[in-house]
């Protein structure tokens, strides 16, 4: 279940969403106060899973995007879904793929394609009718290797943290590529002030998927490739180097 605590104590004030999902995996709040889930895993029943939830500010499921329990690459098929946002007109849109970051070479990439992997954004209007989709296994602008997080910019911008490809895309609302930012890692999650301070933490940069880089939280401008803050990751006795950070920020 989502689990719901008080900012100040901790305390744990409300919890939805129980046998509903098998994986959540990337949440968001939007405008009205609704909390949207991925659900990035299926079980073995093939009944739940790969699909995003919409649920009330009390917890009552509104919608349901994806076939549950069915990976695909349809316009109304979800394969491990990693994150959801809702737009400025309250546009949906969904990050999809998670498997492509370990697909490092353009036979691996290739042979991802051929079985189905995906590594999307998906756009749904704001009752969940498919509108588009962008995107695919690869390395160029525009692809992606394992789309993790989203996150708008006042601008209207749509940011993607593109894991696999340790950068991040950036994208008009119609899919559109803009630009790329290259200095915040391996980045899970994403966070965009209201004043443009982007806020990206980085948790799998290694000596073997990121070689000389950290883990850690890494702040800057939207609006340049260039790191103002650092926040480390703690100590772990298992990453000596690395350290260990979480898949999400928020401020």
């Amino acid at each position: 279940p989502i689990f719901k605590f008080d900012r100040n104590t901790g305390e744990v004030l409300a919890n939805f969403g129980g046998g509903i999902m098998v994986t959540p995996h990337g949440i968001h709040v939007d405008a009205d106060g609704n909390v949207w889930v991925t659900d990035f895993a299926g079980n073995e029943a093939g009944t739940k899973g790969h699909q995003v939830h919409k649920f009330s500010p009390t917890g009552e499921l509104l919608m349901s995007l994806g076939t549950a329990g069915q990976a695909g690459s349809g316009p109304n098929q979800l394969n491990q879904p990693n994150d959801v946002i809702t737009g400025p007109d309250g546009s949906i849109y969904v990050s999809d793929g998670h498997g492509g970051q370990g697909m490092t070479t353009r036979r691996a990439m290739a042979a991802g394609l051929e079985a189905g992997a995906t590594a999307r954004i998906l756009k749904f209007s704001a009752d969940g009718t498919f509108i588009k989709e962008w995107g695919q296994i690869g390395t160029l602008h525009g692809e992606f290797r394992t789309p993790h997080a989203l996150a708008f910019d006042s601008q209207g911008r749509l940011f993607v943290a593109d894991r696999g490809n340790h950068r991040i895309e950036i994208f008009d609302q119609d899919g559109n590529y803009l630009d790329s930012r290259y200095s915040y890692g391996r980045i899970s999650g994403l966070f965009i002030t209201g004043d443009n301070v982007l806020y990206a933490i980085d948790s799998e940069s290694s000596m073997t998927s990121h070689q000389n880089w950290k883990n850690g939280v890494r702040i800057g401008h939207v609006d340049e490739d260039r790191i103002t803050g650092y926040i480390p990751p703690f100590d772990a006795e298992t990453r000596p180097y690395q350290g260990a950070a979480g898949e999400g920020v928020a401020v």
